[in-house]
């Protein structure tokens, strides 16, 4: 299944110059919008919006009236309702909400109604944010592509024959085309950074455990995924800030032994940063189009006084560590195997004989979903010598810009697996799963990674890029992103 790119081409959504998160706190905590008025602006434009898109796929529209009506009538009496204060928000439907099921969009969880939030939910809460509902997935979470049996597609804003991205593609979608100023989503291997990227907008993978992802589990597990963080998907860096500042913390369990003191940008001129750029790969190329955009980014970068050493990248075999990542991510998966499909996966994964394409990436995944503890454990001390390799490159680099993937959102493919599923790439296919290159670049070593809109291809589709930093930089990172995009606008 192949897109052909130079087909499409994407007109940018109106919805992108909706309020942002921080000018909607803004207005509510100042008196000139009540929190119930922001929502039912909200809920209009998904009324608007969500039918050709549907990217809200769960709605509690009574709980979030009451919220609104509560949190105004304290406002009134003279209480500080939180950084959030009336801001109407949705979360992924893989997190818990109260009262509305958390299924991923597998048909047999559809009625899994919730009696609890998750932690990201009760945080958004006590932050004065109003939860409107939940934003659609990929089936199970295990693509790039928001399609499920439960609710069906998401289509991007920009082009709705195109995908938005996954895993948290609605949110992306939901946010570009202004029904929500944020969402939130989570990523274990690119599930904000792609959708962000494909949608226009702004997402951040964050460092992980800077945030908790108790409650986004199928069943009342507590253990916090292996490479999972939930992070916001937003409009602007500033609300990437806000709303990352109010949901930071660890899981209930560790909450007494923890306190967090993230360094924020220092605003020192932008010629003192010091920027590494890795712009393509070998083994994960970009196309030409896409490229193009990266390029004039750096250009601007430059423009503006700061310093791009280009090539310039850790000591790291790249293809080795995607083959680690992808192990390590399917490992995570196994959970949910029955004893029967544990033993049809084992058999993929011993099969004998060197392997290619598709299949190659099919046995890689058996492999990943069959791993021995001894093997799982051998694979993590890989991944921590690689964490040190990037914690020694961070020394000499504030930090390293590179693509999110390898082209600009390809076609909606609906009912088709990631595993089916090429993309091409300057003329040639190329396998959907190759993007882990870039996508789990700071996955895997645990670090965080700020996906910034840089602008259009010639044809019109919007795309990103990446910027990575050491472990707990996150806040730093949204602030350069944030003093780059001031000069740029300036300029």
């Amino acid at each position: 299944m192949t897109n052909h790119p130079e087909e499409y081409s994407g007109t940018r959504p109106a919805g992108l110059d909706s309020p942002s998160a921080f000018e909607t706190v803004r207005a509510v905590k100042s008196g000139n919008l009540t929190a119930k008025a922001a929502l039912e602006l909200s809920l209009d434009a998904i009324e608007r919006e969500n039918g050709t898109l549907n990217a809200v796929v769960l709605m509690d529209v009574g709980g979030a009236q009451k919220a609104a009506e509560e949190l105004d009538r304290r406002r009134a009496d003279g209480l500080d309702n939180g950084p959030l204060d009336g801001l109407p928000m949705t979360i992924k439907e893989a997190f818990h909400m109260e009262g509305l099921p958390t299924s991923w969009g597998i048909p047999e969880y559809q009625d899994n109604v919730q009696s609890t939030d998750s932690v990201v939910a009760r945080r958004l809460r006590q932050a004065g944010a109003v939860l409107v509902g939940k934003t659609n997935l990929p089936q199970g979470m295990e693509d790039w592509e928001t399609d499920n049996e439960n609710y069906g597609s998401t289509k991007n804003p920009w082009n709705n024959a195109l995908s938005a991205g996954g895993s948290s593609g609605g949110g992306a979608a939901a946010v570009a085309s202004g029904m929500l100023a944020a969402d939130i989503g989570s990523d274990t291997g690119g599930s904000l950074q792609i959708p962000a990227h494909f949608c226009g907008i702004y997402g951040i993978k964050p460092t992980y455990n800077l945030t908790s992802v108790e409650g986004h589990t199928l069943g009342t597990d507590i253990r916090n995924q292996d490479m999972n963080t939930a992070g916001p998907l937003c409009r602007t860096p500033e609300d990437i800030d806000l709303i990352l500042s109010a949901i930071a913390g660890p899981g209930e369990f560790d909450q007494p032994g923890w306190s967090l003191n993230l360094k924020r940008f220092d605003d020192r001129p932008l010629s003192s940063l010091r920027v590494a750029a890795l712009l393509n790969h070998q083994s994960c190329p970009v196309d030409g189009a896409y490229l193009d955009v990266l390029h004039t980014y750096i250009e601007k970068l430059r423009s503006l006084g700061v310093t791009v050493d280009e090539g310039v990248y850790p000591d790291l075999n790249f293809d080795h560590a995607t083959k680690i990542f992808n192990k390590l991510v399917r490992s995570e998966g196994s959970t949910r195997l029955s004893d029967e499909q544990f033993r049809e996966v084992s058999e993929l994964a011993n099969a004998p004989g060197e392997l290619t394409g598709r299949e190659f990436l099919a046995r890689l995944n058996a492999q990943g979903r069959t791993l021995s503890h001894r093997d799982w454990l051998r694979l993590h001390e890989d991944r921590l010598q690689i964490r040190r390799v990037w914690g020694q490159f961070f020394m000499n680099y504030d930090t390293l810009l590179c693509p999110v993937s390898s082209t600009a959102a390809p076609p909606l493919i609906e009912s088709s697996t990631i595993l089916e599923r090429t993309i091409v790439v300057n003329g040639e296919n190329m396998p959907m799963l190759k993007q882990h290159l870039w996508s789990s670049m700071a996955v895997l070593p645990y670090l965080p990674a700020l996906t910034v809109p840089i602008g259009q291809t010639e044809a019109g589709l919007p795309v990103g890029i990446n910027w990575l930093g050491p472990a707990f930089s996150d806040l730093k990172l949204t602030g350069m992103a944030a003093a780059v995009a001031v000069h740029l606008h300036r300029g």
